[in-house]
């Protein structure tokens, strides 16, 4: 990797309680020591080679950073890992890692043009989002704000930095997970094994490759209807489709790899897609799909209006969802009144709306022919 600091400073940063849990859910063993300064721990390899490490536990110690680097850059050789690598995930336990490897004739020296730099990143973005979003609220083609939860999961997530052979993005995404009252909460590097498998960000690293896994092995089937055929939970919207495309996907001679490096302490509940490749070829078919998925949101209406009725149950633990009547003018001029249901979410802000006398909006498609009933494809309010 690229650094533009020293990477034993960085030792500093790392907790040693975390790095003894790390060596302990990845086949160390510690060997008994009355010193309660240090850690000793021992691997012996499937050819049997034999490891010993000594992981200092007091940062007041003289030579903490040196012994912490040293015992690090141990364990990597011992693992047949980076240093870097390793060191990435000490520095931010308690998370799953996803990376994007775009490899073109400009990228060997680590380096990238600005516009196609800007590009990746942005939509390494998207494509988190449109995961998350798939996962709360499965639809054919996102429109509108995000979720207030996604939100709060991206802004959780952090870039690491890149590779040199080719460009490499690190998206660091800490566990977290939506709790019963639908509220978002993280996940500390000590929260239970089975909270973070089934956490939001589990299933979101875990959706993310099957999606990319599934697409790459149906259009190599030649099953190309079928991207479009996906119902349910099981549906893969147009946006994560359109993300993929803006990682350069749509250059002649890109090629693209998707690597997920899974938490070690986090065992259970993962996909058995850890590397995918795509390249230029799989471009045409994508785009294709994205046509076809958009045009079943050619007849979205927006409206805008006032709320005139809210309709949910009145015990704030079990609900779900509301319903909410809105009077709003037509392309005519004339009053109207439609019928929405809403998401648990949006119907806590249709609620605040309508305390505060505010406008909102709302893209869906009438389900009747007398356009009394919406189904809601996005829902915001205009202060």
């Amino acid at each position: 990797m690229i650094y533009s600091i020293n990477l034993k400073d960085l030792t500093e940063k790392i907790n040693p309680l975390v790095f003894a849990k790390y060596l302990t859910s990845t086949g160390w063993t510690v060997f008994p020591t009355k010193k309660d300064y240090i850690k000793i721990f021992q691997f012996k390899s499937v050819s049997d080679d034999f490891y010993q490490v000594i992981i200092p536990m007091d940062r007041t110690l003289s030579d903490y950073k040196s012994a912490m680097f040293s015992a690090i850059e141990k364990v990597s050789i011992a693992e047949k890992q980076s240093t870097e690598q390793l060191m990435l995930y000490l520095l931010n336990p308690n998370t799953d890692i996803l990376k994007i490897r775009l490899v073109k004739n400009n990228t060997e020296n680590g380096s990238i043009t600005i516009d196609d730099g800007i590009r990746i990143y942005e939509n390494a973005k998207k494509l988190l989002i449109a995961t998350a979003q798939d996962i709360i609220n499965p639809k054919r083609y996102h429109l509108g704000r995000i979720d207030d939860t996604v939100s709060k999961f991206i802004d959780n997530c952090k870039f690491g930095q890149t590779e040199i052979g080719s460009y490499v993005v690190s998206i660091v995404c800490p566990f977290a997970e939506i709790d019963e009252k639908k509220s978002f909460r993280e996940l500390g590097i000590f929260s239970e094994e089975t909270e973070c498998a089934h956490s939001l960000t589990r299933q979101v690293t875990n959706r993310l490759m099957t999606n990319i896994a599934s697409i790459k092995n149906t259009i190599d089937r030649g099953d190309y209807d079928k991207l479009t055929a996906q119902s349910g939970n099981s549906i893969i919207s147009a946006n994560f489709f359109e993300a993929l495309i803006g990682l350069n996907l749509n250059s002649e001679g890109t090629n693209l790899e998707f690597i997920a490096q899974w938490s070690p302490s986090v065992k259970m509940n993962r996909t058995d897609h850890s590397r995918i490749k795509l390249s230029y070829d799989y471009y045409q078919p994508i785009s294709n799909t994205i046509s076809k998925l958009k045009e079943t949101t050619k007849q979205s209406v927006k409206i805008v209006g006032r709320i005139k009725k809210l309709e949910s149950s009145p015990d704030l633990e079990t609900r779900t969802s509301g319903k909410i009547t809105v009077l709003y003018l037509d392309d005519n001029g004339k009053k109207k009144t439609t019928t929405i249901n809403l998401s648990r979410e949006d119907y806590q802000n249709a609620i605040r709306a309508h305390i505060e006398g505010n406008h909102v909006e709302i893209t869906g498609v009438f389900s009747n022919q007398k356009n009394n009933i919406l189904t809601c494809e996005s829902f915001s309010i205009i202060e």
